[in-house]
């Protein structure tokens, strides 16, 4: 049952990564495509204004409008990433002063993707160095003292959704900004959570103190948050779901 359960919960932070990454990669694609669609559109009409121009020296001039726009878009990519197979050139001067301008643009495009991809992977690498250390010390609190199965993985289920939603870091951030743009950030970051009736007619102070002590989890259906004869020092928002009061 315990195996399952933490296959169950691993399914779901994978999935919970996956989306927020494929998020990530569908506007790059996006972008780039939009990008290259328009420069395309923008060589294929370069191509009609003067003579000789490309189209003409690579037999496209009787081709319909979709080859054109392909055979521009191919240019354009080989352009942009520096691959220049040299199957289609350059012929006029308008044509080259685009190329020139392309050119600088795929530089600085492919400069930005390198940089942004190393900061990506430097911060997940610190992320994940960050995890891996406090994944060992309850791996060593467990060993010692002999903890539940069940209760170790719930543990190590909140460290992965901890780190992958990086509050820590978010609360550091807000932490650092004065008084009055803080409470500006903190009034758009939590928005939904600041709705509930508990902060109702409460003034920043009070609502700052109990945002900066959240500790976001994510529960599972069947999971017990409180147990019979707990003492509970903790406030519990819900913030989607249902939590239900079990009578014995």
């Amino acid at each position: 049952i315990n195996q399952k359960r933490h296959k169950k919960y691993q399914r779901s932070i994978i999935d919970d990564y996956i989306g927020v990454n494929a998020k990530r990669l569908f506007q790059f694609v996006f972008f780039l495509f939009t990008l290259t669609h328009i420069s395309s559109c923008i060589w294929a009409l370069i191509g009609k204004i003067e003579y000789p121009n490309w189209i003409i020296q690579y037999n496209l001039i009787d081709k319909s409008s979709t080859e054109i726009y392909f055979a521009s878009m191919y240019y354009n990519f080989a352009t942009i990433f520096s691959i220049g197979y040299g199957d289609i050139c350059t012929t006029n001067k308008h044509e080259r002063l685009y190329n020139i301008m392309l050119q600088s643009a795929g530089l600085f495009l492919y400069s930005y993707i390198l940089s942004s991809m190393y900061y990506l992977l430097k911060i997940e690498k610190e992320k994940e160095e960050v995890l891996e250390r406090k994944l060992a010390i309850l791996e060593g609190i467990k060993m010692q003292y002999n903890v539940d199965i069940y209760l170790f993985w719930k543990i190590k289920k909140y460290l992965l959704y901890q780190s992958e939603k990086d509050q820590e870091s978010e609360i550091s951030f807000l932490q650092s900004l004065p008084n009055n743009l803080k409470n500006e950030m903190i009034s758009k970051m939590y928005k939904d959570v600041l709705s509930f009736k508990f902060f109702k007619n409460t003034n920043f102070e009070f609502k700052n103190k109990v945002i900066m002590n959240l500790k976001p989890i994510q529960a599972e259906m069947n999971n017990i948050l409180i147990g019979m004869n707990t003492l509970v020092d903790d406030l519990i928002l819900i913030k989607r779901g249902i939590l239900g009061i079990e009578y014995q």
